[in-house]
């Protein structure tokens, strides 16, 4: 099938003082929005089921599109992705691969027919870009792992599947060796216990979950430190919402952080 696409524009934001701004921090989730129309009237179709699968034609995520034709789906990680288009009054359509990359928000239109012909199924009508911020740690190693097998990776809808009622849950997972107690980490940041884990990370706000049980295969960052096995817990940020840099925003923080060491020093 042909699939086009055109760019209509670039947004690139920039993390700044995330612990201030963390309301409105840069996205770092690949969001794929879009709307369902008819072929040849351009009328919007509601009720349109559209799947998302990955190269190996597992569905990592699905939506159902609303009366104006509209429809949003979370990509779990970078990467290739079709789309399977499914209404009981047109003809059932799988797109071509449309690439994902990080912090992307992609915007598509696609076309349906109520009879079997040849048309252009998806268009790319518009691309924006997000800092991924802590996320791109995640993001780059999280695949090289789950092909190397060198740990265990769970991605957002993985996550999702699993509806652990604390993060704690995924320790089942790890499996350490000869009674070695694991490392928690929370976006990087090294936390206390099982305890503390659970009080600064909600289920429901998780991006995904590494766990590495063997210090020979530790990722470089956290390599050479004693740790015997580690567990990686990451922050979700959706891109709905969320606003790209601005020097406003900067002036804001800036005037945010003054403000708080000026009380300090009284």
């Amino acid at each position: 099938m042909a699939m086009q696409g055109r760019v209509t524009g670039w947004r690139i934001g920039v993390a700044v003082l995330p612990m201030l701004l963390a309301g409105t921090a840069p996205a770092a989730a690949q969001l794929v929005t879009g709307r369902v129309v008819e072929e040849g009237t351009e009328n919007p179709i509601a009720a349109v089921t559209v799947e998302l699968t990955d190269t190996t034609g597992l569905r990592r995520g699905s939506a159902v599109s609303d009366s104006a034709g509209q429809f949003r789906l979370m990509a779990p990680q970078p990467g290739g992705y079709q789309l399977r288009v499914t209404h009981v009054a047109y003809t059932a359509l799988t797109t071509g691969t449309v690439d994902v990359t990080m912090g992307m928000q992609l915007e598509l239109e696609l076309r349906l027919s109520p009879t079997a012909v040849a048309l252009e199924p998806l268009r790319v009508v518009g691309r924006s870009t997000y800092n991924a911020g802590w996320l791109q740690e995640y993001y780059d190693r999280a695949v090289m792992t789950r092909r190397a097998g060198i740990g265990r990776v769970f991605f957002r809808d993985e996550v999702e599947r699993v509806n652990p009622s604390t993060a704690s849950t995924f320790l089942i997972y790890l499996m350490p060796r000869g009674g070695c107690q694991p490392t928690l980490f929370v976006d990087g940041l090294e936390v206390q216990d099982v305890r503390h884990l659970n009080t600064v990370m909600r289920p429901d706000i998780l991006e995904g979950v590494e766990l590495y049980n063997n210090a020979a295969f530790l990722p470089p960052r956290y390599a050479n430190r004693g740790y015997c096995a580690i567990a990686l817990f990451w922050t979700r940020r959706d891109l709905e919402g969320a606003k790209p840099f601005s020097w406003k925003r900067l002036l804001v923080a800036g005037g945010l952080v003054s403000g708080l060491l000026l009380l300090f020093q009284m």
